[in-house]
């Protein structure tokens, strides 16, 4: 009976009406018992809050979803809280801020909107002030983007349009739409319109069979497309150039795409360097944007025109507008709304605006794989009348433009302000680009082309791949290549293909590196970047280099030699003497570790144990290694066989007598290691006792208390308690260090520390110094041949899951 008891409640749990609420509910218990472990851990150690808000924002959200079964509405609960949390963060941090505010408020607006539905339905009222539950939702939905955009002219007037890559001549489109839209709909019910003799069953589902909602959205795009040209150059303010040198050589361009017709060439004044066409196929038009038209090289107009020019040549818009009637035709065959805009218009829509919303994401997916094939038609088309390099370079230094946290959302931050890009920045923002580029040949995050899949086009990185003067790649598989390197099985066949190709990437980066900064700007972008400083502790020491490339590729030798290269590509190699002769190692291109036969090893789980032999003959890299026994074990101990180092004890002997850094009670200070020794017989990390001081107090640990991390660290700089941070202030002076400060949330500060104050700290890089007020500082970054301790208790258990994960297939931590 208990049983059938608790089978009956546990199926009206999960019933088809209420198993919303109970994964609601579950979700909210899950969140709150995590939400206890983060609570001790911040009341106990002292740490930061933040996880424990995100947590609580995670219970209020599941339980209401447990009240009122609504997914969508606990999703908007969740963003909004975890929005003003954000707000009250970066409250210090100007323009992230205002975009957070305007983020906030236009996301406050569809949360209203939700709520209303929601407690119209729950309480069975037909309308309120006339309009359904789902009709203010929709009216809330449709705004929300105009309300930031509202929100962002405030913040920022008319020059947050010209350097978000958001607000293209498609957005321009889109808003256009929904306004005809908005218009048309006040008269679809005499729109609505059946041909005589068909059948109404085909005539709701085939494009064109009636004609109403659908069939008058696309009339009304066309004619939209049609007089594209005149009213986006009033949109964006575009000026006709009379510069005789862009003039001809955008004829030089059309007449080697072979168009005949005459193109009008405008002119947009913003921060920014891009172009677009645009209008219609009868009516073609070309704008460059930048301060000036002299930031233009006859490259530069050559590579973006041919490319603009390209899409005019083979009409995509016309394309685009095709495009759009396609997925109005599938909407129709399936009888969803047209748009968002129906749940405005129609009182009751019948599908619920979330299995929608997915809906429209997918179908938005669907049409970007049509959008994709016109982005590398166009680049096929440049590339073949002469213009591929040029366009590759001009790809390259947009994406030294837009650097930061924003960048892949199409912004500039660091554009809204008034600040001036240093030489230094320059330099390291482009060799970032580059660098980042050819590391894309080598290794393509699956993160990113993921990211890739809801943008309208390819990766750069991909693009300039295929425009580099090669033959391996086409302009049309590279705009597909995010979706191929995601599929598991066909996967490594174009992961060949970038490595086959990479040095002719890597070749193009540096050109255009060394075009724009000169031959010496390679030196001084490996002393901004901290490359070779972080890797000069390998000199002299013996390695075993293990390829990205192929994994069956790896030596064993000395390090002889660490160059910096002429290259931002791969700034830094390593000259490695092995049996078979030296070697010259791209650093970025191999995996290096410390390690050679009879040295002694601490292991990612605090095992200390002696690498007896290394395997260098089998199909991939591995080594033997007999770990160290108790004393009343007689056997010999059995060598294991490990394909994931450790870290020689002499390195991390090598830090005792040194300042290392102490992560404890929510905060990480400068500590001095006195001991550190570990004997010959010490089975484990985890069973030694250490001696380190901190300030005036001199402290003995127990090794299995904490975790050990290596370089580079971030550090949280707790404003609160700088006092107690105050000695890893004073340490910094002639270090690289990089800087997450309130006013550079978006770029980071790098440089060298040659000065500190009471209040601030001076950075040199290269010949510029910069002052920063020491409590304007977010987080330190360094690259001390150090280590960092974490206090195990001071770490939540969600903290530890993320190590855990983080030290699965690689030594991340010592975790004894």
């Amino acid at each position: 009976m208990v049983f059938a008891s608790i089978f009956s409640n546990w199926s009206i749990w999960f019933s088809a009406e209420n198993y919303q609420k109970t994964i609601g509910f579950i979700i909210a218990i899950f969140c709150f018992l995590l939400l206890l472990t983060e609570l001790y851990t911040v009341i106990r150690q002292k740490e930061s809050p933040d996880m424990a808000i995100i947590l609580s924002a995670g219970v209020l959200a599941g339980l209401v979803q447990g009240f009122t079964a609504d997914v969508l509405l606990a999703i908007l609960v969740l963003l909004c809280c975890l929005m003003v949390y954000s707000v009250w963060s970066i409250r210090q941090s100007p323009v992230w801020r205002e975009l957070m505010i305007a983020s906030l408020i236009s996301y406050s607006v569809i949360l209203v909107g939700r709520i209303i539905q929601v407690i119209t339905e729950l309480k069975n009222w037909a309308s309120i002030w006339g309009l359904t539950g789902q009709q203010w939702f929709g009216i809330a939905w449709n705004s929300f983007i105009y309300v930031f955009f509202i929100m962002c002219i405030i913040f920022f007037g008319r020059r947050f349009f010209l350097v978000s890559r958001l607000t293209s001549p498609q957005i321009i489109y889109l808003m256009l739409f929904a306004i005809s839209y908005l218009i048309l709909y006040q008269f679809k019910s005499n729109l609505n319109f059946y041909y005589p003799g068909v059948k109404k069953a085909l005539a709701d589902r085939l494009l064109f069979a009636s004609f109403g909602t659908y069939e008058i959205m696309i009339v009304a795009n066309l004619l939209l497309y049609l007089v594209s040209g005149p009213f986006l150059q009033l949109i964006f303010g575009v000026k006709k150039v009379d510069d005789e040198r862009i003039i001809n050589l955008v004829e030089e361009v059309k007449q080697n795409l072979g168009i005949t017709r005459n193109v009008k060439v405008g002119f947009v004044k913003a921060p920014i360097m891009n172009a677009f066409a645009f209008g219609a196929f009868f009516d073609k038009r070309i704008a460059f944007i930048a301060n000036d038209l002299d930031e233009f090289s006859n490259d530069d107009i050559r590579g973006i025109a041919g490319h603009e020019l390209a899409h005019a040549k083979n009409v995509d818009t016309f394309w685009l507008f095709l495009i759009t009637t396609v997925t109005f035709g599938i909407t129709k065959a399936i009888q969803f709304p047209a748009t968002t805009l129906d749940y405005i218009f129609q009182p009751d829509v019948g599908l619920d605006f979330l299995w929608y919303y997915l809906y429209s994401l997918g179908l938005l997916v669907f049409s970007y794989f049509f959008v994709r094939i016109l982005e590398g038609r166009a680049d096929g088309l440049t590339m073949r009348a002469g213009y591929g390099t040029a366009l590759a370079k001009g790809l390259i230094k947009l994406e030294g433009f837009y650097q930061g946290i924003a960048s892949e959302m199409g912004l500039s931050v660091y554009l809204l302000t008034d600040k001036q890009q240093t030489k230094a920045e320059r330099i390291r923002f482009l060799g970032d680009a580059g660098r980042s580029i050819y590391n894309t040949m080598i290794q393509p995050s699956k993160v990113d082309c993921f990211i890739n899949l809801i943008a309208s086009h390819p990766k750069s990185a991909f693009r300039v791949a295929a425009l580099a003067e090669q033959k391996k790649l086409s302009p049309v598989k590279a705009a597909f290549l995010p979706i191929l390197l995601l599929i598991p099985f066909v996967r490594k066949k174009y992961l060949k293909e970038l490595h086959q190709i990479r040095n002719d990437v890597g070749s193009l980066v540096d050109e255009t590196f060394e075009e724009i900064h000169g031959p010496e700007s390679f030196s001084q972008y490996d002393e901004l970047s901290h490359v070779s400083y972080q890797y000069n502790y390998l000199q002299g020491k013996e390695v075993v280099a293990i390829s990205k490339l192929d994994d069956k590729d790896f030596s064993q030798g000395k390090v002889i030699a660490l160059e910096v290269s002429k290259s931002v590509s791969y700034p830094v190699s390593l000259k490695l003497k092995t049996a078979n002769g030296e070697r010259d190692l791209p650093l970025n291109e191999f995996k290096i570790y410390e390690m050679a036969e009879n040295q002694r090893q601490v292991f990612k789980d605090g095992r200390i144990g002696t690498i007896t032999k290394l395997l260098l003959n089998g199909e991939k890299f591995e080594f033997l290694v007999a770990f160290n026994q108790s004393s009343d074990t007689e056997k010999a101990p059995d060598a294991e066989k490990k394909t994931i180092p450790g870290i020689p004890v002499d390195y991390l002997q090598s830090f005792e007598g040194k300042k290392i850094l102490l992560h404890q009670n929510g905060i990480t200070r400068l500590a001095q290691l006195h001991s550190f020794n570990l004997n010959s017989t010490d089975i484990s990390l985890g069973n030694k006792q250490f001696t380190i001081q901190v300030g005036e107090e001199q402290k003995t640990i127990q090794g299995q208390k904490f975790i050990l991390d290596f370089k580079p660290f971030d550090i949280y700089m707790r404003q609160r308690r700088i006092e107690d941070q105050r000695s890893l202030i004073e340490w910094l002076p002639n270090k690289p260090v990089a800087i997450q400060s309130k006013d550079d949330l978006d770029t980071l500060l790098k440089g060298k520390v040659t000065a500190v104050t009471e209040d601030s700290l001076d950075i040199t890089a290269l010949d510029t110094v910069k002052t920063i007020k020491i409590d304007r500082i977010e987080f330190l970054y360094l690259f001390e041949d150090t280590c960092m301790l974490f206090y195990k208790p001071s770490l939540s258990f969600i903290e530890r899951i993320i190590i855990f994960f983080q030290n699965r297939k690689k030594l991340a931590y010592i975790i004894p």
